[in-house]
């Protein structure tokens, strides 16, 4: 018996330890960066990877994929092979070199001559270890006028990687320019002639969790960039791309889709809603179109963009309008400090001014989420013909307040409310869709019998309304949900939450929601729901439910605030406690019992 239990115990023992090993391992990555002066650059890609299980070369690592441009640039192979685990070293056969076109740039014919070149690993096997070398040459000319040596590089990697180089060469009179994130590691500089490198090495970084909504600022990151100054990145990308002025074709189609509305905010927004969803969006990124933007005529005519290249033709109607758009881009906040260059760039919005209040327009989404919302994860920067500025998004007191009077028969529900909307979660759209925005709010409560609809700011509402909704018991009992509103903490879609946690973790928005029920119930119901009373309070917010019988009425009144966005694993346990108490169906649903 004690054999048998210390057999045990050894196959416990060797299975937790299996699951420790990472699905693969790079013993080593190097990437050496070499701009010449006259605009030309090599990038050569080093990597050892060692292969721990099926799962790794099967979904994770059995191919490489370069993206790069014939027309300037060519892909050279220094080596490729697989050194399986008995030391047998299997060359990459001719074959399994094959070129296809990108698939983001399948329906783009003005990328279709983009290339892909894809390497398929031979001879894997759990044990083997793949070594692949190559050089990507990059021809004088493909960088336009203005554009200035730049990289950007995110370290962290599906699986663990114990030693990480970086070397970028750039000749002795560029300055260069770096911001690393979530890293101390100092860059190593030496000259060499006319050119001067800088260098630096990683030591055993981790695997990248397989988390969701972890901050930019715990991803480490190496950005660098040549450009003299952050005002001189952004001045020359608005230079190179946003000052057309709009010509004919432009004008006409700005003319047909703002004929007969009604007023200014209306046809502001049927440009931006005909950008965003009548011109496809080419996800070919800016460096891989060679920092490159067709035409605003082009792009109305081909129906589809990159993003530079819909936020260039949307810029280009407001102007045809009369309109004085102002081009802001938006960073990761991490790169808060620093001078960053347009590979880092995340997304664009266009700022644009409605009976003097400033609305901020995505090229790519319609309605666009409030930038206030969202200021805090970006740093942000505004770009007009006249200056190039920091711009400082101040947050909103984000808050949702709803009070409901409640009447319960075994028939139906009739409900008198109000609820009222702070901040910026509702996006803007034109008068009358706001309206019936947010008369849908409150869908949740019934079918509305009446609404009264007190403000409509923008970002902002307060209605009173009054609901009717049918109710039918089962087997004496009826179960009542009380009403919210799709807004808010509703509207962040959490699902469910892991119970453990390695990154930290960003929510989406600080915010404060009140929900407040007086419920009368009719002589023959009675509450079965027990009494409830819930408080707790952390640094990063706080939670209240209470439950209150008092004869046939019942008073409800739950509250939940966070007034930090981003949280330690520790206090992510404690989120989630509290944000699935919020949601707990006993604290949201009445138990009542008819006669």
């Amino acid at each position: 018996m004690k054999k048998y239990i210390l057999s045990l115990l050894a196959c416990f023992m060797l299975f937790a330890s299996a699951q420790a090993i990472p699905e693969a391992e790079f013993i080593k990555i190097t990437k050496d960066y070499t701009f010449q002066p006259d605009g030309s650059y090599q990038i050569r890609y080093y990597k050892q990877l060692k292969i721990n299980t099926h799962i790794a070369f099967n979904n994770l690592y059995g191919e490489t994929f370069i993206i790069y441009n014939p027309k300037y640039q060519t892909v050279k192979i220094n080596s490729s092979y697989t050194r399986q685990a008995d030391g047998t070293i299997i060359k990459t056969p001719e074959n399994a070199f094959n070129e296809v076109l990108p698939s983001n740039a399948a329906d783009a014919p003005a990328y279709n001559h983009l290339r892909e070149l894809v390497i398929t690993h031979t001879g894997l096997e759990i044990g083997a270890t793949i070594f692949l070398d190559y050089t990507l040459e990059t021809k004088a000319g493909y960088l336009p006028d203005g554009i200035m040596p730049e990289t950007d590089d995110i370290l962290e990697e599906l699986s663990p990687v114990k030693e990480y180089t970086i070397n970028i060469d750039v000749p002795a009179s560029y300055p260069l320019n770096y911001i690393l994130t979530a890293s101390q590691v100092k860059p190593k500089i030496t000259e060499k002639g006319n050119m001067k490198q800088y260098s630096w090495q990683f030591k055993n970084i981790p695997a990248a969790a397989n988390e969701s909504k972890i901050p930019d600022s715990v991803i480490p990151r190496l950005t660098t960039s040549c450009y003299e100054s952050q005002l001189m990145a952004l001045k020359t990308l608005y230079g190179n791309y946003f000052t057309d002025q709009p010509d004919e074709t432009v004008k006409n189609k700005v003319e047909e889709l703002t004929t007969g509305k009604k007023d200014n905010l209306e046809k502001i927004l049927a440009l931006q809603q005909f950008v965003a969803g009548q011109i496809a969006f080419c996800r070919i990124l800016f460096e891989q179109a060679g920092y490159t933007a067709r035409t605003p005529k082009e792009v109305l005519n081909t129906a589809y963009g990159t993003d530079t290249e819909k936020n260039r033709l949307l810029v280009n109607m407001l102007r045809a309008m009369g309109q004085k758009p102002e081009i802001v881009v938006l960073f990761p906040a991490s790169l808060q400090n620093g001078i960053k260059g347009l590979n880092a760039v995340s997304s664009f919005r266009i700022k644009v001014n409605n009976n003097g209040k400033p609305l901020f327009l995505s090229a790519l989404l319609y309605p666009t989420p409030s930038l206030e919302l969202s200021g805090h994860q970006k740093n942000i920067w505004m770009i007009s013909d006249t200056e190039i500025l920091p711009l400082s998004i101040v947050e909103n007191n984000n808050s949702v307040n709803y009070k409901a009077n409640i009447q319960l028969s075994g028939e139906k529900a009739e409900i008198n409310g109000r609820f009222i909307v702070k901040g910026g979660m509702i996006a803007t759209l034109d008068t009358a869709s706001t309206g019936k925005y947010i008369k849908n709010l409150c869908s949740q409560a019934g079918k509305l019998t009446s609404s009264k609809l007190n403000s409509a700011e923008p970002r902002n509402a307060d209605m009173n309304f009054s609901a009717e909704k049918e109710l039918s018991a089962t087997h004496n009992y009826l179960l009542y949900e009380l009403p919210s509103v799709n807004i808010g903490l509703n509207s962040w879609y959490l699902g469910t939450l892991n119970s453990s946690r390695k990154k930290p973790y960003e929510l989406a928005y600080p915010i404060t929601e009140n929900y407040s029920y007086t419920i009368t119930l009719a002589p023959e119901m009675t509450l079965k729901t027990k009494a409830v009373n819930i408080d707790i309070n952390k640094p990063f917010g706080k939670l209240h439910i209470s439950v209150v019988p008092k004869g046939n009425y019942i008073t409800v009144n739950k509250e939940i605030q966070f007034n930090k966005t981003i949280l330690s694993p520790s206090e992510y346990q404690e989120f989630r406690n509290m944000y699935n108490i919020w949601n707990d169906k006993n604290y949201n649903t009445l138990l009542i019992e008819t006669k």
